[in-house]
């Protein structure tokens, strides 16, 4: 959780020092607001996937909890078991949140 405050931190700040313009001049505002302006979304994502990961195990015990008031047996079952073990479920989708992150990037030759 303090992994996630530390980032949104980064975040806020890289998005207040792009935004000073009219105390910088025009040269000193491009060479602080362009490397920036590539590490504020950075900083957000990262605070966005470490709280996630950190609410993940609440929201699977709550939909388990929803699941075990249907009838219906597969989704009690599949989340049941995600709720007791978290930990394969979440490899998978920080998996998943990387192969996703880096889809526009050109592969490897």
């Amino acid at each position: 959780m303090v992994a996630a405050i530390i980032a949104f931190t980064g975040y806020v700040v890289s998005v207040y020092m792009t935004n000073i313009g009219g105390l910088l001049d025009a040269q000193t505002q491009a060479i602080v607001s362009a490397p920036l302006t590539l590490i504020a979304p950075l900083f957000l994502l990262i605070a966005a996937v470490l709280l996630f990961l950190h609410l993940f195990p609440l929201l699977l015990r709550l939909a388990s909890h929803f699941a075990l008031r249907s009838q219906a047996s597969a989704p009690m079952l599949a989340l049941a078991q995600m709720a007791r073990a978290p930990r394969q479920s979440m490899r998978m989708t920080v998996l998943l949140a990387l192969r996703y992150s880096h889809r526009d990037l050109p592969a490897p030759r």
